[in-house]
């Protein structure tokens, strides 16, 4: 029976990929879908149509982080989103985060609606949380999500860090791609540039101090034969230092934002693609990366640092190469072991295709996600 869910989420919608492919799969179900996200920009409407429903935007305009000074502006998001939920109607609330979890928890208790409850990261580890208040936002955490009729997490490896009574309750839906290979190899895109002769490095994503893209693009900058594209978008001051720092090598280049569509277009160019995280922030740990599973749907050698919860999946399935760090030897080191290699860093991207096939394919996500909310 189809049912009206609402997704609360803590951030501009777009671009928020994962949200998008599950309201698209509950709206496939035939489900009435939708979003009730943070509008922390000016540039966003209140209201906006989309493929599967509608996304709302509520609250002021705020930047991104998760330390003390967000907090007031939290507070009153808060307080927004549970007014506006109280006064819709619904059958279900897919809360995304600990940062919506508090007000669609009390609006789904108070209409005597279900929720679930699905986690991207665990709050408290993310690296810009104070230390002082990770403790309480984990006992707050682990309190709440125990009254969420079903919870998700993004990997196995979250498992072990829920509540013993939580685990039972769990479903995991990988961070997967759908399977659009075939759609992009009869497609053109005119931003998308063309592959030339050169060993091509591709990072597209968030543009964020520690993904080790300074690190990369200096160490593609020194390697002959070797070229980057970079896609992206992400906060103005990495984003100027970024700039800079390509400004000195003639083959690494910027194409700046572009479309999922666009950005899956240009990886599918790539003859390695990096997916790095510091270890240093717990979440990343347990990283469950959109560009992992991408890469490993378009068929691709993918790179991942030690420490990582990708860095498991890497070597057990060999599609890919781990690297001790972050730093311009390592990356340059690796880079040299597949252009050297073509043949191995082939069968590297047809063993993460098949795993893909096999695992990660997003139909069977669509198929989890069906289940929990029949």
């Amino acid at each position: 029976m189809a049912k009206k869910i609402i997704i609360t989420r803590a951030c501009d919608v777009p671009p928020d990929v994962r949200v998008e492919k599950i309201a698209d799969s509950l709206c496939a179900l035939g489900h009435n879908v939708s979003v009730f996200a943070w509008n922390r920009g000016d540039k966003l409407p209140e209201r906006e149509a989309k493929s599967f429903g509608e996304v709302r935007r509520f609250g002021t305009r705020a930047g991104y982080g998760s330390g003390l000074r967000l907090m007031p502006k939290m507070l009153w998001f808060w307080m927004v989103l549970f007014a506006s939920l109280l006064k819709e109607r619904f059958d279900a609330l897919h809360a995304c985060d600990f940062d919506t979890l508090p007000p669609a928890l009390l609006a789904a208790k108070l209409k005597g609606r279900k929720l679930v409850y699905d986690i991207f990261d665990f709050y408290a580890e993310g690296g810009s949380i104070p230390g002082s208040l990770r403790p309480a936002i984990r006992f707050a955490e682990k309190l709440l999500m125990r009254l969420a009729d079903s919870v998700i997490v993004v990997d196995e490896v979250r498992l072990p860090y829920l509540p013993d009574g939580v685990r039972a309750r769990t479903e995991i839906v990988y961070n997967s791609p759908p399977d659009m290979l075939d759609k992009l190899r009869v497609s053109s895109f005119s931003r998308v540039p063309a592959k030339s002769s050169k060993f091509r490095v591709v990072y597209s994503g968030n543009l964020i101090e520690r993904r080790y893209i300074l690190e990369l693009a200096e160490a593609v900058g020194r390697s002959d034969g070797t070229e980057m594209i970079i896609a992206g978008f992400g906060p103005k001051q990495f984003v100027d230092k970024l700039v800079a720092k390509i400004s000195g090598y003639e083959n690494v280049s910027n194409t700046g934002r572009l479309s999922l569509t666009e950005s899956l277009a240009l990886v599918s160019t790539a003859d390695v693609v990096f997916s790095l995280n510091d270890p240093a922030v717990p979440n990343n740990k347990m990283a469950s990366s959109n560009k992992l599973f991408e890469t490993m749907m378009l068929g691709k050698p993918v790179v991942v640092n030690k420490g990582t919860s990708m860095e498991e999946k890497v070597r057990k399935l060999n599609c890919g190469l781990v690297v001790e760090d972050g730093s311009p030897k390592s990356l340059a080191s690796a880079l040299r072991f597949l252009r050297e290699k073509p043949i191995l860093a082939r069968q590297m991207g047809e063993n993460g295709r098949r795993a893909y096939e096999r695992l990660y394919d997003w139909k069977f996500m669509a198929e989890r996600l069906a289940k929990l909310y029949q």
